[in-house]
Parts: structure tokens; C-alpha cells; sequence
């Protein structure tokens, strides 16, 4: 288990949804001998109606996954990958070589929570399918995790996300061309034209520009711009690339 966990918010079909996982394991994976996926899934005892745990559950199942966690050693040979919440339930997901030896060891550390019923599911899957297509985020998801690392940054240094404040904008292309009708349609939508890159050392997407907008960055705002600029990028064959803004305070601060 490595230290670069993350979570981020997503959806299942129409129902909301939590997923962490370990971020950091992507970069190892396939690990050889562990060709099973285990799935145990913890019912929350008392679902809001959004199917998510309440704040007075959430110390109860952080307890479960903690008990678990010591799994992944020499004696079960598994490695934890993270969980996902929804739909009145939490699934925890682990790589194990063999569920047969795994589950007794889970089923034992879960017995010391008698109020609740784990349910455990397996899988051959030696390409870490769960891990890559279930729990990995997709490029946008990936974005918004993004965006939550860089408001907490911000909220550590006393920012005020609703005031209003120069936001600027990354996007790289392949040609000119894109870049410059990218940057028209841009103006068009109210942002400023801040910079023009021809990065000859880029070669993937050496033609770069910068647009900025004087904007609040609450999260559904902020969410908001990021997302239609990175699919607007796509569908032009570029890559959105980030923001970034200064910290902003209210006034009567």
C-alpha cells in the first residue's frame, strides 16, 4: 500500500457516489501472483437518502477498513486498492493470490463488528480490471481531483472561494490552427486571451495557450468551467491543463 491515496466523487448510473483508492499502485500494477479480485461489501447499517453513510456511521466503517487493511501482509498476500461507496453500501477491493486463503483472514478481523454482515465476492482478474475500469478515475474525474487539491490549498491560506477573482486557464495543441480557433470561440465565451506558446520541445502539443476570466472557484463553479473547457479541448484535439488563481478574500477581511 502506498501513501498516495486520494478520493474523489462520481456517480453509478443516476446514484451518487465515493471512491478512494491507492493512486500510487497504478505504477506497479500487474503484480504477478495476484490474479483475484476480492470484493467485500459492508452495508451501511443506516443509508441517507443518497445511499451514502451518515456522519455518525463513518467512524464505525473507517474502523472496518482499518481492521482489513492489516490483510495485506505475507500471510494473505493481497494488496489493499481502495473502496467504493454507494447505493446504501461500501465495497472494499483487494488483489489477493488466493481468495481462498484471503477470505478466512477478512472473515476473522471482521468478526469484531457483530452489526454488520460482509458479503465477499470473486473474480479471476490478472489484468487488475477492478482496478483499472472501477476504481481509477477517467481522464474528467481525474480533473476534478485536480481541482479539489488545488482549492484545499487555497482554503489553507484563508481563501474565500466565492469571490470573484482572475482564474487562468492551460491548454496545449497540436497546430496552430486549433489552438487559434479554440482561443476565438474562448473570447467569444467571455475569457481573455493572456498568452500564445510555440514550444518546439513540446512535441505532442507544442502550440499552448493561456485564457483567463474573473470567476468565483467554489467547487459546482469551478467544476463547471473546467469540465466544458477540458471536453471543449478534446473535441478540438487539444489537452486542458490545469488552472491556477491567487488567494482572494471578502472584503471584510
Amino acid at each position: 500500500m502506498s501513501e498516495e491515496w486520494d478520493v474523489y466523487p462520481c456517480r453509478f448510473d443516476e446514484d451518487p457516489a465515493t471512491i478512494m483508492l491507492d493512486m500510487g499502485i497504478a505504477h506497479e500494477i500487474p503484480i504477478a501472483g495476484l490474479e483475484h479480485s476480492l470484493r467485500v461489501r459492508v452495508p451501511i447499517a443506516a443509508p441517507t437518502e443518497d445511499g451514502l453513510p451518515a456522519p455518525e456511521e463513518s467512524p464505525a466503517l473507517d474502523a472496518i477498513e482499518e481492521a482489513m487493511a492489516p490483510s495485506e501482509d505475507a500471510a494473505s498476500n493481497c494488496r489493499y486498492l481502495g473502496r467504493v461507496t454507494c447505493a446504501g453500501a461500501r465495497d472494499f477491493f483487494f488483489q489477493v493470490d488466493s481468495p481462498e486463503t484471503a477470505i478466512p483472514i477478512l472473515e476473522t478481523r471482521l468478526a469484531a463488528f457483530p452489526n454488520y454482515r460482509a458479503e465477499f465476492a470473486t473474480r479471476h482478474d490478472p489484468e487488475w480490471a477492478a482496478y483499472r475500469e472501477l476504481l481509477y478515475p477517467t481522464p474528467r474525474e481525474y480533473q476534478l481531483m485536480g481541482n479539489q487539491r488545488v482549492l484545499a490549498q487555497l482554503a489553507e491560506h484563508g481563501d474565500d472561494h466565492s469571490v470573484p477573482r482572475e482564474v487562468t486557464h492551460w491548454i496545449g495543441f497540436q497546430n496552430a490552427d486549433d489552438r487559434d480557433a479554440f482561443a476565438d470561440t474562448a473570447q467569444q465565451d467571455g475569457f481573455r486571451l493572456v498568452a500564445t506558446s510555440d514550444d518546439d520541445d513540446q512535441h505532442d502539443l507544442p502550440f499552448g495557450l493561456t485564457i483567463g476570466r474573473d470567476q468565483p472557484v467554489t467547487p459546482d463553479v469551478i467544476d463547471a468551467v473546467v469540465l466544458e473547457l477540458f471536453d471543449r479541448a478534446e473535441a478540438a484535439g487539444g489537452d486542458y491543463d490545469g488552472w491556477e488563481t491567487s488567494v482572494a478574500t471578502s472584503p471584510a477581511d
